[in-house]
């Protein structure tokens, strides 16, 4: 019993020196990286036309100046949100597990995957992106599909095994719940649900991904294992994947996912304006 409870402080001392090093490291680097954006954002000189209706669409920008402005803020708000969440993960868990010891260690696993699996967009919300809410939706959904009767008219609608049709219908309904948090989230903090938009971007995602699934994985192949690909052509289909998932987010991220976006007009730190920039 004294060895298991030495092992238990061990653990829970590791736990707290690595995870409050890597809350500190993240916020010391978002600051640096805010600050930049700031710098970067100055020195385009944008003005309130810069988020007019016109450059909010899924269209490709016009020129070097919106592609790039628009490039920063889509990376901005994914690194940020990315530092925020995991910052405020870990200092709970330290909280919890090392000062209170109300938890154990494995009950608190990281909040996101590795982005280097982040090699299409369904790997991006399945694999990388946190699953905060993933168990409660899921609980949900398959509580919902008992009650109306679903399992007997779509296959595998309460989980595990085969049956495609279940599987994306389960995605389907994952994705318009978080649609639907993300607009209730948005009417609390800004008194503007922006529901449409948030739908737009979540279903545009969610169509996204099942084509994915559908005509890529077929058509193209990427079901395969690396092993029976030569390492060139490996490495080449991996960076492909990098660089459609990024163009994914280009485009569908900015006009969708952020609703509010505070940008200074000039360098006097007074002079910052709050721009909506979903319609």
């Amino acid at each position: 019993m004294k060895d298991l409870k030495e092992s238990g402080t061990e653990a829970r001392f590791r736990l707290a020196a690595f995870r409050a090093v890597r809350a500190t490291s993240l916020l010391l680097l978002h600051r640096t990286g805010t600050a930049l954006v700031v710098k970067v954002v100055l020195c385009l000189r944008i003005t309130l036309s810069d988020f007019a209706p016109d450059k909010q669409g899924l269209q490709p920008p016009t020129t070097l100046r919106d592609i790039f402005l628009r490039a920063v803020m889509s990376f901005q708000w994914i690194w940020s949100t990315y530092c925020s969440l995991v910052s405020a993960h870990d200092l709970l868990a330290v909280v919890f597990v090392s000062v209170l010891g109300w938890d154990r260690p494995d009950e608190w696993p990281p909040l996101f995957g590795s982005i280097w699996d982040a090699t299409s967009l369904r790997r991006f919300w399945g694999v990388f992106w946190h699953w905060l809410h993933v168990s409660l939706f899921d609980a949900y959904i398959s509580t919902g599909g008992r009650t109306i009767a679903l399992p007997a008219a779509i296959p595998n609608w309460g989980g595990g095994g085969g049956g495609n049709l279940g599987k994306a219908a389960r995605a389907l309904c994952m994705f318009c719940m978080s649609a639907m948090c993300h607009a209730v989230t948005n009417r609390l903090m800004m008194g503007k649900a922006n529901a449409a938009a948030e739908f737009r971007f979540f279903l545009s995602n969610y169509v996204i991904c099942l084509a994915e699934t559908v005509f890529v994985g077929a058509l193209l192949g990427w079901r395969k294992e690396d092993r029976h690909l030569t390492a060139c052509f490996a490495f080449m289909r991996r960076l492909v994947d990098y660089i459609w998932v990024s163009v994914i987010m280009f485009y569908s991220l900015l006009p969708g996912s952020i609703s509010w976006y505070a940008l200074p007009l000039d360098s006097e730190s007074s002079r910052w304006f709050a721009v909506r920039v979903c319609t």
